[in-house]
């Protein structure tokens, strides 16, 4: 959709998308069943559409799109501070190929049987994602700022609950574990100044690195009952 028009970096807003989902019902004895539910995906899109345009500075906190002939930072007719003219609609001139790529899965069991009169279900759940991002954040040729990040999710639970009652009263009691655990492996700013400061910070790119890992457990339980409500109006 956007196109690319300096040097090797791809086209934006392109994008390939895929997604799968298959379930399984096992019949067993004693009037329970099991049912097996899996998922899987995946989504590379080539991000950072970014226009650019020309300001300029007509009063304190007032800028205003600049005219084909203005010239308000010395360098060209038009142009910005980094000598550069609109890009114009659907333009994009990057320097770096920016990307969004997601990749999710996951698996759910769910049991369920019948204890004369009492339902029991146990749900076991696992899911995980990953994500890698990547943008063009100056929007311009030369390589001045860049942004990545990325995560790594893994999240897992399990539940039992018993359900029973009558015409009267209805009951659900169970516990309920889910913990998580979440990493984020890559955080990351780039960036090069100006040219009179290129001197001193000649490393064009500084990355700062946050290997987070943050684990969280919780456990609960569930104690539910519940009146008709026609015996409640009584």
């Amino acid at each position: 959709m956007f196109k690319n028009v300096f040097g090797p970096a791809s086209d934006a807003e392109n994008g390939n998308d895929w997604g799968l989902r298959g379930q399984l019902l096992f019949k067993l004895p004693d009037s329970s069943q099991l049912l097996l539910l899996g998922r899987l995906s995946r989504t590379d899109v080539h991000a950072g559409s970014w226009e650019t345009l020309t300001t300029k500075k007509v009063a304190s906190g007032i800028d205003v799109l600049a005219g084909p002939n203005d010239n308000p930072y010395g360098t060209c007719p038009g142009c910005n501070a980094s000598g550069l003219p609109p890009s114009g609609p659907f333009v994009i001139r990057d320097s770096i190929s920016g990307f969004t790529r997601l990749q999710g899965g996951g698996l759910t069991a769910k049991y369920t049987r019948d204890l004369s009169g009492t339902a029991l279900t146990v749900i076991g759940d696992y899911t995980s994602l990953r994500k890698d991002y990547q943008e063009d954040s100056d929007a311009s040729p030369v390589t001045l700022f860049q942004f990545f990040n990325g995560s790594k999710v893994n999240q897992e639970s399990v539940e039992a609950r018993l359900n029973g009652g009558d015409k009267k009263l209805n009951w659900t009691a169970g516990p309920r574990r889910g913990p998580r655990s979440r990493r984020l492996p890559r955080y990351a700013l780039a960036l090069r100044p100006e040219d009179h400061l290129l001197r001193r910070l000649r490393a064009a790119r500084v990355p700062l690195q946050r290997p987070d890992r943050i684990h969280t457990r919780g456990t609960c339980d569930l104690r539910q009952e519940g009146l008709p409500l026609h015996v409640v109006s009584l």
